[in-house]
């Protein structure tokens, strides 16, 4: 960070002491984060106000949002619609992110309970039976591999076409399909679908 700016409270960038740490850390050793960079860059005044649709060929589409309804986009959109659509990308991009994440979390599960992934272990069993109890699976007198096996079976969906085990993540992948393609050039005018 250069000297001649004001340098940011790492308590001010997050709640989590390890990360305010390595922060401290970075800056002592004189390693540049993103956070730094994001104070020191202006932000686009077109982005910033969610007035740039960059979803297709036509664009980008840079809207004025001092005058937000003077033009339309290439592909008609108005500024609701880019904002909306903008909007609607973080979300899909955020859902596929925790999705994946989430499936890869239940695979590793599986597993280890079937054996496979020997170098892990059920490390939290009061919290297995929480989330046995939270799916109406009883726990009382199971030995904690049993009751993983069960939580698998109520969560999961089991081995389909020889890919492995999976968690039926069919429904989110299809909405974070439709998201993409609804806000692509020219699906709609209105925000609202």
């Amino acid at each position: 960070m250069s000297k001649d700016k004001k340098e940011i409270d790492v308590n001010e960038l997050t709640l989590c002491k390890s990360t305010a740490q390595m922060l401290q850390r970075m800056r002592a050793d004189g390693v540049e984060n993103a956070f730094e960079r994001a104070s020191d860059m202006k932000p686009c005044p077109i982005g910033a106000k969610s007035a740039c649709c960059k979803n297709c060929a036509v664009g980008p589409c840079r809207l004025n949002a001092k005058d937000p309804y003077a033009k339309n986009g290439g592909c008609v959109a108005t500024i609701d619609t880019i904002q909306a659509r903008n909007f609607a990308r973080m979300v899909d991009s955020g859902s596929a992110a925790h999705s994946s994440h989430g499936m890869n979390m239940f695979n590793l599960f599986r597993d280890v309970v079937e054996g496979r992934a020997p170098d892990y272990t059920i490390g939290d069993p009061q919290k297995l039976k929480e989330v046995a109890a939270s799916l109406g699976i009883e726990t009382e007198e199971k030995d904690d591999t049993i009751i993983a096996s069960e939580v698998c079976e109520a969560v999961g969906m089991p081995p389909v076409l020889g890919m492995g085990s999976c968690v039926d993540n069919s429904r989110i992948l299809m909405a974070v399909t439709e998201m993409v393609n609804a806000g692509g050039m020219g699906g709609c005018r209105d925000p609202g679908t």
